[in-house]
């Protein structure tokens, strides 16, 4: 299975921390309407590529409107067509250093599927965005493979300021008849047999923005435990920012009869069902704030870098345009990640570790996850003044200096819970399971 993901896309949140207030024509109902080659009912060729729209319109407005958070499911039979790769574009704003405002990918679902059969679309930040009604969200190519009638379709469609704020919202599918050198033929005769399938070959996953990660702090971040998630604890921390395809580590199936089941809310083979950390992979899988490390696992175990979690919270910020040059010398002009770190240390959320250094790549550690997360928050507007003692963790010596106060608030506010054996491991790796439970928790209880 692949997974196809467009770069630097805002790959925010659901959840919209200290929203903006609403500005005119911000709420409304909206339709969302599939066409190919321009219609909604069309007639195409074998051999020759078509061309998906995906546009969005708030019903009544012929203007503009203000735009927060959505997501969409563009679905399409792979029997009948083949995903075109690197065809897929999404909206942008701006000239020059134009900002694509949508996140997007095209990608296999469910569980055992081998082809490419939908394209998930998102946006979810605490900014408000201006749009025109009628917008052309994405785009992307399909191969048509079989003769016969087909529907492109839409699943999970959601317009929303906030989580659980939802928007009266319906989509206008597409029904495409496939026919060859413009003669139309019916669906074939299920007796008779039809030419193979062209699925696409298997390939790696786009490096997209989820692979390195970034420590945030001049010393390097101990992922904190899930935050307030059963298994908790400090284990390796998991790359959380999406997209990077890298370092997936390789399962290794316990007996065929007794392995769970996989989560029903996710598309990830390695996030069993009743796992501790399956309703956040879930949250931050569906609203576009983590991505799997292939169109198929998650790597709950991996750990996370410190890149990746800047690159989360800055598509939270909504993807902000950034000026300047990299102020740091490890982090190089056209990495994935370096308009994240430059937001970020121009911002006040990151310092790096002294002597121009960043680490990227470098594991973020728990203290240093509380520590970023705070002066997000702070960023954000958000109050940070909650604190707990930490005198109850039988390891509270360890936590740095540096880290106390932002460690304190992380506990105070249940985003940090410590392990079962009431130990904090502050320096412990946080592994992307416990990244997705501490940024389920930031999001529904602190970015409210």
């Amino acid at each position: 299975m692949r997974r196809v993901l467009t770069g630097a896309v805002t790959l925010a949140m659901l959840c919209t921390l200290g929203a903006p207030a609403a500005a005119a024509g911000a709420e409304g109902s909206y339709t969302f309407s599939i066409l190919v080659n321009g219609s909604n009912s069309a007639i195409v060729e074998r051999g020759e590529n078509v061309t998906v729209t995906l546009t969005m319109t708030q019903d009544g407005e012929t203007g503009n409107f203000d735009l927060y958070s959505m997501q969409d499911y563009v679905c399409f039979d792979p029997d009948y067509f083949t995903y075109v790769e690197d065809s897929l574009e999404v909206y942008t704003v701006g000239s020059g250093m134009a900002r694509e405002i949508f996140y997007a990918s095209a990608i296999a679902f469910p569980e055992g599927e081998e082809q490419l059969n939908r394209v998930y679309v998102n946006r979810a930040t605490s900014q408000v965005q201006e749009i025109p009604s009628g917008v052309t969200v994405l785009t992307f190519e399909l191969e048509p493979i079989q003769n016969g009638t087909t529907e492109i379709t839409h699943d999970t469609i959601e317009v929303f300021r906030y989580s659980g704020n939802l928007f009266p919202a319906a989509g206008e599918d597409a029904t495409v008849t496939i026919g060859n050198s413009g003669t139309v033929t019916p669906d074939p005769d299920p007796d008779e047999p039809e030419e193979p399938d062209t699925p696409d070959p298997d390939e790696p996953d786009d490096p997209g923005t989820e692979t390195p990660d970034d420590p945030d702090e001049e010393e390097p971040d101990t992922p904190s435990g899930g935050g307030g998630g059963g298994g908790g604890g400090g284990g390796a921390a998991a790359p959380d920012d999406e997209e990077e395809p890298e370092e997936t580590p390789e399962e290794t199936p316990e007996d065929e009869t007794q392995q769970p089941s996989q989560s029903a809310g996710s598309p990830f083979v390695d996030v069993p069902g009743g796992a501790w950390y399956e309703d956040a992979v879930d949250y931050v899988y569906r609203r576009g704030l983590m991505s799997g490390t292939s169109a198929n696992e998650f790597s709950p175990d991996v750990t996370t870098s410190r890149a990746m979690l800047v690159m989360i919270l800055y598509r939270l910020a909504g993807s902000p345009a950034v000026d300047g040059t990299p102020v740091f010398t490890d982090v190089e002009a056209g990495a994935w990640y370096a308009q994240a770190v430059n937001w970020a240390s121009a911002n006040g959320i990151v310092d790096g570790y002294g002597e121009g250094l960043f680490g990227p790549n470098d594991p973020v550690t728990r203290e240093q996850m509380a520590v970023i997360l705070q002066r997000y928050c702070q960023y954000a507007g958000v109050d940070v003044t909650n604190r707990s003692a930490l005198d109850r963790f039988a390891d509270s010596a360890d936590v740095a200096a540096w880290s106390q106060e932002a460690v304190e608030w992380a506990v105070a506010d249940g985003l940090i819970s410590g392990t079962d054996a009431n130990l904090l491991l502050p320096g412990g790796d946080a592994t992307r399971a416990q990244a997705a439970q501490i940024l389920m928790s930031l999001c529904e209880n602190v970015l409210k």
